[in-house]
């Protein structure tokens, strides 16, 4: 038994010494060394490792700061443009308003310029009409062709006019002052009573403008007939002949 253990203590010395001399061998210190300088590597490397994760949150949060900033920014022009968008609907609207009205207002203005040059035709007309009479008159009686407007001409026809309806009572203004190349009294008192109706007025201006109330104007008595002089106070030229109706036999 002793001799057992006498061995066993020699065996643990043995392999205690193998232990050792293995430790302090050159291949065990190399592995050491190369071990620790790996030992080293790893822990550069984790660290590199370590700041470039570190970058890359740095880089992701400022990226997701800029994706804010840009999706904000987004919002904003979506609303400015949708604003925008309800601007130029309003002004589209206005625009076709602005040009219906200037349609209407072309439309207007094109009637009454036609309305103003069929009157000024209808004027000339009338005028080329009476002027014809006049023609007409004086190659019938030549001495006509002698007689010369009153001095004062249209005004003085206008203040006639004022004073007889101031002596009559009239209400009615003065009477316009009309064309001087008119038809004698004469020529319209076809039934030769003295009085012109309105009938026989409208014979002898039937192109003329507001031919009533021409007559109406005239007719100062308003007995609705004129007389010679309610003729002549507004058609003065030419000279009014008053002839006699025929006696019945």
């Amino acid at each position: 038994m002793r001799i057992l253990i006498v061995l066993l203590a020699v065996a643990a010395g043995i392999l205690a010494c193998a232990i050792y001399v293995a430790a302090n061998s050159p291949g065990y210190i190399r592995a050491e060394a190369a071990l620790a300088a790996a030992r080293s590597q790893a822990e550069e490397a984790g660290n590199e490792a370590a700041e470039r994760i570190e970058k890359l949150e740095r880089e992701n949060a400022a990226l997701r700061k800029q994706l804010e900033l840009a999706t904000a920014n987004l919002d904003r022009q979506s609303e400015k443009l949708a604003v925008a968008e309800q601007q130029a609907l309003r002004l589209r609207s206005d625009l076709d308003a602005a040009l219906k009205q200037l349609a209407e207002l072309s439309q207007k203005y094109a009637a009454a310029q036609i309305k103003k040059a069929e009157d000024l035709t209808a004027e000339a007309r009338d005028a080329q009409r009476k002027a014809k009479l006049d023609a007409d008159a004086v190659k019938r009686d030549p001495a006509m062709a002698d007689v010369k407007a009153p001095a004062a001409g249209g005004d003085a026809v206008h203040a006639g006019n004022k004073k007889r309806n101031r002596k009559n009572g009239n209400p009615r203004g003065p009477v316009a002052s009309l064309p001087r190349t008119c038809p004698s009294f004469s020529e319209l008192d076809t039934d030769h009573d003295g009085r012109l109706t309105l009938e026989e007025y409208k014979a002898g201006f039937p192109d003329a403008v507001d031919v009533e109330k021409e007559f109406k104007a005239l007719d100062t008595n308003g007995d609705g007939t004129l007389s010679i002089d309610e003729y002549k106070a507004g058609h003065p030229d030419p000279p009014v002949v008053r002839i006699k109706k025929p006696k019945k036999n």
